[in-house]
């Protein structure tokens, strides 16, 4: 069964440069109803994916994915011989352990540009 794909996911990572991109969302309504779609913006019109601008963590590469009626086919569901308990799990357990270095990343880059800002403008001492 191909499903449509209509919503926004703002702080989505490395959205908007590759070739393809993993999509959470709810797609059904039911228990653990967020399932992953492989999609590739070129194959898919209506996904647009644009950067976000960021201060002390532009390295992320966040983005924003808004999908406006993307055609998806039934194999471009990740996970579809799992059950659905299973595939979320998976799911949020690979997201969470590839995230984790990036969020520390994140808090050492924003740390960092808050120290930066403050040294500019002279509120705190450089030495």
């Amino acid at each position: 069964m191909a499903g449509v794909l209509t919503g926004a996911n703002t702080w989505s990572g490395r959205g908007h440069g590759g070739g393809c991109d993993r999509c959470l969302c709810p797609y059904r309504a039911r228990p653990l109803g967020i399932d992953a779609f492989l999609v590739r913006p070129a194959e898919h019109p209506g996904y647009r994916a644009t950067r976000l601008p960021l201060t002390g963590i532009a390295g992320t590469n966040l983005s924003e994915i808004r999908l406006d009626g993307v055609v998806v086919a039934p194999g471009a569901r990740l996970g579809a011989h799992l059950s659905a308990a299973d595939r979320s799990r998976r799911m949020l357990s690979a997201t969470l352990d590839a995230m984790r270095p990036c969020l520390g990343a994140m808090g050492l880059g924003l740390a960092r540009a808050a120290l930066d800002r403050a040294e500019a403008e002279g509120l705190v001492d450089a030495a």
